[in-house]
């Protein structure tokens, strides 16, 4: 598979036409099983598609140089998340529980694991501050740990946003 057809699959994919994506990188697979970019972009689409045995299975298919490479660990990360978000009551429950329970650190804390999932970091950001200013002994500083490593994970592709949120972490914390 060229480098094109992999970026012509991913445009598929981020213009709702997964079934079409899928179609082209299965194609590929069959001509070129060796092929791990397309196995990653598999993986990805199987991620956002909620299928995360299938994600899970293919992923641990590859070579471990790869799943210990900078977007073998996005994926990998993305796995854990979205497994962790499937643990909780749900987006919806949690976010109808916080309007009588605005204080419950738990809730808060699945909705910011439920909010990653669904690749809304600023959102998940907001539920971490306000357990680290309310609760920040909640589950050992879970909380901080966590805004850490969504800043570390979006500095990348959105320096701004991260340096908003670490100059936010180190006013609290100071």
């Amino acid at each position: 598979m060229s480098e094109e057809d992999r970026l012509k699959a991913r445009q598929y994919h981020l213009d709702g036409d997964t079934a079409q994506a899928i179609a082209l990188l299965t194609s590929s697979i069959k001509k070129d099983p060796s092929n791990v970019a397309v196995a990653m972009d598999m993986v990805q689409i199987f991620i956002d598609l909620s299928e995360i045995e299938q994600a899970k299975n293919l992923f641990n298919r590859l070579p471990s140089e790869i799943q210990t490479s900078d977007t073998g660990v996005s994926l990998s990360g993305q796995i854990w998340i979205t497994e962790q978000a499937n643990k909780t009551l749900g987006l919806a429950n949690l976010k109808a529980r916080l309007l009588t329970h605005p204080d419950d650190s738990n809730a808060r804390f699945d909705c910011a694991i439920c909010e990653l999932a669904q690749h809304a970091p600023e959102n998940a950001l907001d539920h971490l501050f306000y357990i680290q200013q309310y609760d920040s002994e909640f589950k050992d500083g879970a909380a901080k740990e966590l805004i850490i490593s969504i800043i570390n994970t979006i500095k990348e592709n959105n320096p701004e946003t991260a340096q908003k949120f670490r100059t936010k972490l180190s006013l609290m914390l100071s």
